[in-house]
Protein backbone atom coordinates (compact mmCIF):
# COMPACT_ATOMS: atom_id res chain seq x y z
CA UNK A 1 0.00 0.00 0.00
CA UNK A 2 1.52 2.95 -0.99
CA UNK A 3 -0.31 6.70 0.74
CA UNK A 4 0.21 9.80 -1.00
CA UNK A 5 -1.51 12.86 -0.44
CA UNK A 6 -1.71 13.96 -4.22
CA UNK A 7 -1.51 11.98 -7.50
CA UNK A 8 -2.50 11.83 -11.08
CA UNK A 9 -4.31 13.29 -12.50
CA UNK A 10 -3.12 16.54 -10.33
CA UNK A 11 -0.12 16.82 -11.59
CA UNK A 12 0.30 20.45 -10.68
CA UNK A 13 2.16 19.33 -7.82
CA UNK A 14 4.91 18.11 -9.86
CA UNK A 15 7.26 15.36 -9.72
CA UNK A 16 6.71 13.47 -6.35
CA UNK A 17 3.46 12.36 -8.55
CA UNK A 18 4.72 11.22 -11.29
CA UNK A 19 7.72 9.55 -9.50
CA UNK A 20 5.60 7.84 -7.01
CA UNK A 21 3.24 6.10 -10.12
CA UNK A 22 6.46 5.21 -12.02
CA UNK A 23 7.65 3.18 -9.00
CA UNK A 24 3.85 1.90 -8.12
CA UNK A 25 3.48 0.74 -11.91
CA UNK A 26 7.16 -0.64 -12.02
CA UNK A 27 6.03 -2.70 -8.47
CA UNK A 28 3.16 -3.83 -10.72
CA UNK A 29 5.07 -4.98 -13.03
CA UNK A 30 7.74 -7.50 -10.88
CA UNK A 31 4.33 -9.19 -10.03
CA UNK A 32 3.37 -7.20 -6.75
CA UNK A 33 -0.08 -6.23 -6.06
CA UNK A 34 -0.09 -2.49 -5.10
CA UNK A 35 -2.79 -0.42 -3.88
CA UNK A 36 -2.71 3.57 -3.80
CA UNK A 37 -4.96 5.34 -1.40
CA UNK A 38 -4.81 9.64 -2.23
CA UNK A 39 -6.85 12.09 -2.26
CA UNK A 40 -9.00 13.89 -4.80
CA UNK A 41 -7.67 17.34 -4.00
CA UNK A 42 -6.60 19.60 -7.21
CA UNK A 43 -5.47 22.75 -6.34
CA UNK A 44 -8.23 24.93 -4.88
CA UNK A 45 -11.10 22.44 -6.53
CA UNK A 46 -10.61 18.31 -6.96
CA UNK A 47 -10.31 16.17 -9.69
CA UNK A 48 -12.93 14.44 -11.64
CA UNK A 49 -12.50 10.79 -10.40
CA UNK A 50 -14.39 8.47 -8.32
CA UNK A 51 -14.11 8.59 -4.65
CA UNK A 52 -13.91 5.55 -2.20
CA UNK A 53 -13.76 3.06 -4.65
CA UNK A 54 -10.84 1.57 -6.48
CA UNK A 55 -10.07 2.57 -9.70
CA UNK A 56 -7.31 0.28 -12.08
CA UNK A 57 -4.12 2.22 -13.68
CA UNK A 58 -1.46 1.19 -15.06
CA UNK A 59 -2.17 -2.01 -13.32
CA UNK A 60 -2.37 -0.29 -10.03
CA UNK A 61 -5.22 -0.35 -7.72
CA UNK A 62 -6.36 3.40 -7.02
CA UNK A 63 -8.10 4.73 -4.30
CA UNK A 64 -8.98 8.59 -4.39
CA UNK A 65 -10.58 9.82 -0.77
CA UNK A 66 -12.40 13.13 -0.25
CA UNK A 67 -10.27 15.33 1.72
CA UNK A 68 -10.50 19.16 3.65
CA UNK A 69 -7.19 21.08 3.11
CA UNK A 70 -5.72 23.70 5.07
CA UNK A 71 -3.95 26.78 2.60
CA UNK A 72 -4.02 23.77 0.83
CA UNK A 73 -1.97 21.71 2.46
CA UNK A 74 -2.54 18.87 5.40
CA UNK A 75 -5.24 16.88 3.28
CA UNK A 76 -8.03 15.38 6.30
CA UNK A 77 -9.67 12.65 5.07
CA UNK A 78 -12.35 10.89 7.10
CA UNK A 79 -12.78 8.48 4.82
CA UNK A 80 -9.02 7.53 4.32
CA UNK A 81 -8.63 7.00 8.04
CA UNK A 82 -11.75 4.64 8.36
CA UNK A 83 -10.06 2.56 5.24
CA UNK A 84 -7.23 2.80 6.70
CA UNK A 85 -8.04 1.26 9.96
CA UNK A 86 -10.39 -1.35 8.10
CA UNK A 87 -7.53 -2.45 5.59
CA UNK A 88 -4.36 -2.17 6.47
CA UNK A 89 -3.68 -5.65 8.20
CA UNK A 90 -4.23 -7.42 4.46
CA UNK A 91 -1.17 -5.64 3.45
CA UNK A 92 2.50 -6.75 3.98
CA UNK A 93 3.75 -3.41 3.50
CA UNK A 94 2.97 0.67 4.10
CA UNK A 95 4.99 3.03 1.86
CA UNK A 96 4.04 6.84 2.97
CA UNK A 97 5.34 9.73 0.68
CA UNK A 98 6.19 12.68 1.85
CA UNK A 99 5.75 15.27 4.95
CA UNK A 100 3.64 17.62 7.18
CA UNK A 101 0.53 15.90 4.91
CA UNK A 102 -2.15 14.30 7.27
CA UNK A 103 -2.46 10.92 5.16
CA UNK A 104 1.61 10.41 5.53
CA UNK A 105 0.95 10.69 9.44
CA UNK A 106 -2.35 8.58 9.95
CA UNK A 107 -1.00 5.75 7.62
CA UNK A 108 2.29 5.65 9.31
CA UNK A 109 0.76 5.65 13.00
CA UNK A 110 -1.91 3.03 11.80
CA UNK A 111 0.71 0.53 10.55
CA UNK A 112 2.73 0.94 13.57
CA UNK A 113 -0.36 0.35 15.86
CA UNK A 114 -1.27 -3.14 13.19
CA UNK A 115 2.77 -3.81 13.57
CA UNK A 116 2.71 -3.71 9.41
CA UNK A 117 6.51 -2.91 8.22
CA UNK A 118 6.52 0.94 7.22
CA UNK A 119 9.00 2.72 4.70
CA UNK A 120 8.81 6.53 4.77
CA UNK A 121 9.50 8.69 1.71
CA UNK A 122 10.22 12.32 3.02
CA UNK A 123 10.37 13.53 -0.59
CA UNK A 124 12.99 16.24 0.24
CA UNK A 125 10.85 18.14 3.00
CA UNK A 126 12.83 17.34 5.63
CA UNK A 127 15.88 20.22 4.99
CA UNK A 128 16.99 22.23 7.42
CA UNK A 129 16.76 25.27 4.50
CA UNK A 130 13.50 24.26 3.82
CA UNK A 131 12.12 23.97 7.17
CA UNK A 132 14.05 27.40 8.60
CA UNK A 133 12.59 29.41 5.54
CA UNK A 134 9.09 28.37 6.06
CA UNK A 135 6.88 27.92 8.52
CA UNK A 136 9.82 26.62 11.21
CA UNK A 137 8.30 26.63 14.43
CA UNK A 138 5.46 24.30 13.06
CA UNK A 139 7.34 22.09 11.31
CA UNK A 140 9.68 21.21 13.69
CA UNK A 141 6.60 20.67 15.86
CA UNK A 142 5.82 18.31 13.27
CA UNK A 143 9.19 16.30 13.22
CA UNK A 144 9.92 16.24 16.35
CA UNK A 145 6.16 15.88 18.42
CA UNK A 146 4.01 14.50 16.02
CA UNK A 147 5.62 12.62 13.56
CA UNK A 148 8.53 11.40 15.85
CA UNK A 149 7.23 8.15 16.40
CA UNK A 150 6.44 7.52 13.04
CA UNK A 151 9.94 8.18 11.57
CA UNK A 152 11.82 6.80 13.98
CA UNK A 153 9.20 3.91 14.32
CA UNK A 154 9.67 3.05 10.35
CA UNK A 155 11.28 -0.24 9.26
CA UNK A 156 13.33 2.28 6.96
CA UNK A 157 13.67 5.48 5.40
CA UNK A 158 13.51 6.09 1.62
CA UNK A 159 15.55 8.56 0.48
CA UNK A 160 16.31 9.07 -3.16
CA UNK A 161 20.46 10.61 -2.64
CA UNK A 162 23.06 10.85 -0.26
CA UNK A 163 22.12 15.15 0.56
CA UNK A 164 18.80 13.74 1.36
CA UNK A 165 19.98 11.18 3.93
CA UNK A 166 22.41 13.89 5.61
CA UNK A 167 20.10 16.24 6.14
CA UNK A 168 17.67 14.41 7.75
CA UNK A 169 20.64 13.20 10.20
CA UNK A 170 21.23 16.65 10.80
CA UNK A 171 17.89 16.78 12.70
CA UNK A 172 18.97 14.10 15.38
CA UNK A 173 16.64 11.51 14.85
CA UNK A 174 16.82 7.99 16.05
CA UNK A 175 16.51 6.38 12.43
CA UNK A 176 16.38 2.77 12.21
CA UNK A 177 17.62 2.46 8.66
CA UNK A 178 17.94 4.18 5.44
CA UNK A 179 17.49 3.08 1.58
CA UNK A 180 18.91 5.06 -1.07
CA UNK A 181 17.15 4.79 -4.00
CA UNK A 182 17.00 7.40 -6.72
CA UNK A 183 14.30 8.17 -8.82
CA UNK A 184 13.37 5.76 -12.17
CA UNK A 185 13.23 7.04 -15.22
CA UNK A 186 11.13 5.75 -17.76
CA UNK A 187 12.46 4.53 -21.01
CA UNK A 188 11.71 7.53 -23.68
CA UNK A 189 9.18 6.77 -26.46
CA UNK A 190 9.38 8.69 -30.32
CA UNK A 191 11.82 11.48 -31.06
CA UNK A 192 13.81 14.12 -28.73
CA UNK A 193 13.42 17.57 -29.04
CA UNK A 194 16.80 19.32 -28.37
CA UNK A 195 16.01 21.93 -24.79
CA UNK A 196 17.82 24.43 -26.79
CA UNK A 197 15.32 25.31 -29.58
CA UNK A 198 14.47 28.63 -30.03
CA UNK A 199 17.53 29.99 -28.63
CA UNK A 200 20.64 30.88 -30.45
CA UNK A 201 21.74 27.72 -31.04
CA UNK A 202 25.33 28.27 -30.65
CA UNK A 203 25.46 29.08 -26.54
CA UNK A 204 25.76 26.17 -23.90
CA UNK A 205 22.36 25.74 -22.44
CA UNK A 206 21.87 25.02 -18.73
CA UNK A 207 18.74 23.12 -18.10
CA UNK A 208 16.04 23.50 -14.77
CA UNK A 209 13.67 21.16 -14.61
CA UNK A 210 11.09 20.95 -12.41
CA UNK A 211 8.41 22.92 -10.53
CA UNK A 212 9.05 27.02 -10.37
CA UNK A 213 8.95 27.52 -6.63
CA UNK A 214 10.77 29.34 -4.35
CA UNK A 215 12.32 26.42 -2.86
CA UNK A 216 13.96 25.06 -5.65
CA UNK A 217 16.69 27.92 -5.60
CA UNK A 218 15.83 28.98 -9.29
CA UNK A 219 16.39 32.56 -7.97
CA UNK A 220 19.99 31.81 -6.91
CA UNK A 221 20.74 29.71 -10.47
CA UNK A 222 19.60 32.90 -12.09
CA UNK A 223 21.73 34.89 -10.73
CA UNK A 224 25.12 32.65 -11.51
CA UNK A 225 24.29 32.71 -14.92
CA UNK A 226 26.16 36.32 -14.41
CA UNK A 227 29.41 34.50 -13.79
CA UNK A 228 28.81 32.57 -17.18
CA UNK A 229 28.49 35.05 -20.05
CA UNK A 230 28.67 32.41 -23.10
CA UNK A 231 25.90 30.03 -21.45
CA UNK A 232 21.68 30.72 -21.91
CA UNK A 233 19.41 28.96 -19.47
CA UNK A 234 16.33 27.55 -20.26
CA UNK A 235 13.45 27.17 -17.15
CA UNK A 236 11.12 24.03 -18.00
CA UNK A 237 8.38 23.51 -15.50
CA UNK A 238 4.59 24.63 -14.01
CA UNK A 239 4.39 27.92 -12.15
CA UNK A 240 1.62 26.77 -9.96
CA UNK A 241 2.80 29.14 -6.90
CA UNK A 242 2.80 32.47 -8.97
CA UNK A 243 6.59 32.44 -8.54
CA UNK A 244 7.65 33.26 -11.82
CA UNK A 245 7.04 37.07 -11.26
CA UNK A 246 10.24 37.16 -9.21
CA UNK A 247 11.92 35.29 -11.28
CA UNK A 248 11.44 37.68 -13.82
CA UNK A 249 12.49 40.44 -11.38
CA UNK A 250 15.75 39.55 -11.01
CA UNK A 251 16.37 38.70 -14.82
CA UNK A 252 15.61 42.04 -15.52
CA UNK A 253 17.85 43.77 -12.89
CA UNK A 254 20.65 41.43 -14.20
CA UNK A 255 20.33 42.13 -17.74
CA UNK A 256 19.55 38.77 -18.34
CA UNK A 257 16.47 38.93 -20.42
CA UNK A 258 18.26 38.07 -23.85
CA UNK A 259 20.01 34.73 -22.04
CA UNK A 260 16.76 32.96 -19.85
CA UNK A 261 14.12 31.49 -21.52
CA UNK A 262 11.02 30.07 -19.48
CA UNK A 263 9.47 27.35 -21.88
CA UNK A 264 6.52 26.52 -19.23
CA UNK A 265 5.34 22.61 -18.28
CA UNK A 266 7.43 20.01 -20.60
CA UNK A 267 5.94 15.96 -20.32
CA UNK A 268 6.79 12.72 -21.59
CA UNK A 269 8.95 13.32 -24.72
CA UNK A 270 9.20 16.80 -25.18
CA UNK A 271 10.61 15.85 -21.55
Amino acid sequence: LHITATYYPATRYGGPIRSVHGLCGALAAAGHEVEVYTTNVDGAGISDVPVSTPVEMGGVSVTYFPAVTLGQRFYYSRLMGTALRAHIKKFDVVHTHAQFVWPSYEAGRVARLHDVPLVHAPRGMIDRTLVRQKSGFLKRAWIYGLDRANLEGAAALHVTSEIEKAEIEAFGLAIHRYVIIPNGVDDIEGPVQHAAQGGSGNAPVILFLGRISWKKGIDRLIEALTYVPAAELVIAGNDEEGYRGVLDGIVARLGLADRVRFVGEVSGSEK
